[in-house]
């Protein structure tokens, strides 16, 4: 068995844990002195980005109306600049492509990874979004376009100790979705009502703001990619 276990053998089982156990960087947004900031980074720590990384971007009130905003690059971040406070923001960045190898994980797609003869074996191309929640609104529970889209239907704003959320893929209830926190820490998986009940306290990330991480992985068939990795987080900030 000693001689079995070969120290390759090792390498390739901890990459492999290091890649299933954790989900990659992930976005947010936060309110600051009337700016509204989208962040990403890793464990709730704020890494700079390229602000033209950022695709879509969408701002509305309580009533589902759109906001106007502009923008500025602010630390190498991009500031949303709303004339009125918003009850939602939703923002998604462009997709990445990520391959796990016997040497790690890289960024690159499965097809340039194979060509500089790199063991590949696992692939994807990763999607993040984010919606951020900053008043009560009866909006709460109605999709808003993400592809994979968590929704209360708690209102999070009430004093709780548990709170209940929906998450939908494509629109629909999806069942088996990992639900993190910031701190990469699995709470829970979906049912098969797309359902999760979540402690509170589990999802606080600092004073006065909580955010909660969705992870779902879909098969496809492309060249480029084995899966689509779907990273969706839900924030509330009071």
């Amino acid at each position: 068995m000693k001689e079995f276990f070969k120290p390759w053998v090792l390498a390739i089982l901890l990459v492999f844990l290091k890649f299933h156990l954790g989900f990659s960087h992930m976005l947010w947004i936060e309110e600051e002195k009337g700016e509204f900031k989208i962040f990403w980074g890793h464990k709730g720590k704020v890494e700079p980005y390229n602000p033209e990384r950022i695709k879509e971007i969408k701002v509305f009130d309580e009533r589902e109306r759109s906001l106007k905003f502009n923008k500025k690059t602010e630390d190498k971040a991009l500031v949303l600049l709303v004339n009125r406070k918003p009850s939602i923001i939703i923002a998604s960045m462009e997709e990445v492509y990520l391959v796990n190898t016997s040497e790690g994980r890289k960024r690159m797609n499965k097809i340039e990874a194979q060509k500089q003869g790199l063991q590949v074996t696992e692939s994807f191309m990763v999607i993040q979004a984010t919606k951020g929640i900053f008043s009560d609104t009866p909006i709460l529970k109605k999709p808003l376009g993400i592809r994979l889209e968590p929704l209360f239907m708690d209102n999070p704003f009430e004093k709780r100790d548990l709170i209940e959320v929906k998450i939908l893929y494509e629109g629909k209830p999806v069942e088996g979705v990992s639900v993190l926190n910031a701190f990469h820490k699995e709470l829970a998986k979906t049912d098969s009502q797309g359902m999760v009940k979540l402690k509170v306290e589990d999802l606080k990330l600092k004073e006065g703001y909580y955010t909660l991480v969705t992870s779902y992985k879909v098969k496809i068939s492309d060249p480029k990619a084995d899966y689509i990795w779907l990273i969706t987080s839900l924030t509330w900030q009071k």
